[in-house]
């Protein structure tokens, strides 16, 4: 095998590699929609938005978590009702909303 057949080698492996990787990149964008960067801090769209979503009839908590790998808004509610489910947006200033149904949250008593 002479040098030029290796690096044709490695160049064809390189070029694979990209192939595949862009491929992955692409199924991604599709499942989980494109992967812009927020202008906002998840923190500042929080402090923004709690209120609001905590005076929702149904909605025991906000809070941030991951979705896909991604930082996201975190929704819990006593119970999921289409009503509810209509006054909930899918995204707030760029993060994804994520929404679970928990029951209603109780304080559990000091020990």
């Amino acid at each position: 095998m002479t040098p030029s057949s290796n690096a044709r080698r490695a160049l064809l492996a390189a070029m694979i590699v990209t192939l595949a990787l862009a491929g992955c990149a692409r199924k991604a964008v599709e499942e989980n929609g494109p992967a812009t960067m927020p202008e906002k801090s998840i923190t500042e769209v929080l402090k923004a938005h709690t209120d609001a979503l905590m005076a929702l009839p149904g909605v025991v908590g906000v809070g941030q978590g991951l979705c896909g790998g991604r930082d996201c808004v975190k929704v819990f509610v006593a119970e999921m009702t289409p009503e509810l489910a209509r006054q909930l947006p899918r995204e707030l200033d760029g993060y994804p909303v994520e929404v679970e149904a928990t029951g209603a949250f109780k304080a559990l008593p000091k020990q």
